[in-house]
């Protein structure tokens, strides 16, 4: 079984300020200073879409700090989610006899992956025999720093698009559905999968 918890929130990856120049929206404006909540909630929707496990683009798009539980220690090592991998923080097995280890820098080795998933893997003389082991544990840290442009743009214009749009759909004379203008930008961000 596997588990995946987040236990640091990455930063906004566009600002309140940001998105209010992208609307064209002024604080001067007595009909919008109360939008500054609901384009909040526009922004963190927007990045919610693309960003963490059940976003559209698989990966953690600003720095946040995850829990990654996994079943045994496999020999190919534990693949990571949520690429791209900034560093493993801690590495901690579970025996089968119920027994906790966490493992020294020397007793694991990373592979970061780049813009795809890291790795996990028992080095040299690990003190646990991975038949042993019931549970890893890994709490890691992923995501851009910067984020790229094309991400953030793509936010902002999905933020533009929910906010101009707050129905899910608009009457003129036929019902058309409101898309998602930025995903042409964050294609090539997408996880790929192959099988």
């Amino acid at each position: 079984m596997e588990t995946l918890e987040r236990i640091e929130a990455p930063a906004p990856v566009v600002s309140l300020e940001e998105a209010k120049a992208f609307l064209r929206v002024t604080d001067g404006d007595s009909a919008v200073i109360s939008d500054d909540l609901l384009i909040t909630s526009l922004i963190e929707t927007a990045t919610a879409y693309l960003d963490g496990e059940a976003g559209y683009l698989d990966r953690a798009i600003g720095v946040q700090r995850w829990r990654y539980s996994h079943d045994g220690f496999p020999r190919a090592g534990i693949v990571l989610p949520l690429p791209p991998l900034r560093s493993v923080e801690t590495v901690t097995c579970t025996l089968r006899s119920g027994t906790t280890v966490a493992l020294a820098g020397p007793d694991f080795r990373v592979m970061p992956g780049g813009s795809e998933p890291g790795r996990v893997l028992p080095a040299g003389m690990c003190p646990v025999l991975p038949f042993d082991v019931a549970t890893v544990t890994v709490e890691f840290t992923a995501g851009y720093d910067p984020v790229p442009e094309p991400i953030r743009t793509a936010i902002l214009m999905h933020v533009a698009t929910l906010y101009e749009n707050r129905e899910s759909i608009t009457a003129n004379t036929t019902f058309t559905a409101v898309p998602f203008a930025g995903l042409d930008l964050v294609m090539p961000y997408q996880r790929a999968y192959f099988g």
